[in-house]
């Protein structure tokens, strides 16, 4: 199963699993916890261009 998602994203991207992971990590989120008033706090990188085109990935057929 995992052979054919990997086929599926190079062939739909154009680039090799190992550079669509290389991106795909840069992707983080950072939770901050205020503990005085107990809210959490969610902050994300911003995307590349090349990690904005992965998204289309995800998009229903």
């Amino acid at each position: 199963m995992a052979l054919v998602i990997s086929k599926h994203i190079e062939l739909t991207t154009g680039d090799s699993i190992k550079k669509f992971v290389t991106e795909c990590k840069k992707i983080t989120d950072a939770r901050i916890l205020n503990q005085i008033t107990g809210k959490e706090v969610t902050m994300r990188v911003k995307l590349s261009p090349k990690a904005k085109n992965y998204e289309k990935l995800f998009l229903p057929h």
